[in-house]
C-alpha cells in the first residue's frame, strides 16, 4: 500500500510539474504576442534601447531548490518590425535573448 502511495505522489508530482511547464510557455507565448501587438507603444524609445521583462520566480531551479527570475529582452527594433508586420511573433521570440537569474 505504502508503494502504491509513493507511486501514486511520484506521478502527481510528474503530472504537476508537465501543467506547470504547460503553462508557463503559454504565458510566455501570449507575452511575445502582447509585445508585438503593443509595440507601437514604445516608438518614442529610441530603435538601439533593448527592452527586459523579469519574471519572478518563473525560472529554472537553482541550487537553493528555489526558481530563478527568468528575463525576456527585447530589441525596439524587433519590436517594432512585429507590430508593423514584417516579421512574425515565432521571429520575434526566436531574436529575443532569455536567461535566468
Amino acid at each position: 500500500l505504502a508503494e502504491d502511495l509513493r507511486q501514486q505522489a511520484e506521478q502527481a508530482e510528474q503530472e504537476y510539474i508537465a501543467q506547470w511547464q504547460t503553462e508557463l510557455e503559454r504565458f510566455e507565448s501570449q507575452l511575445y504576442q502582447a509585445m508585438c501587438d503593443y509595440g507601437a507603444t514604445l516608438r518614442e524609445l529610441p530603435d538601439g534601447e533593448r527592452i527586459s521583462i523579469i519574471l519572478r520566480g518563473l525560472g529554472e531551479e537553482n541550487e537553493e531548490n528555489r526558481l530563478a527570475d527568468k528575463v525576456h529582452v527585447f530589441s525596439k527594433s524587433d519590436i517594432s518590425a512585429c507590430q508593423s508586420g514584417n516579421i512574425d511573433v515565432a521571429t520575434l521570440q526566436a531574436r529575443s535573448i532569455k536567461y535566468n537569474y
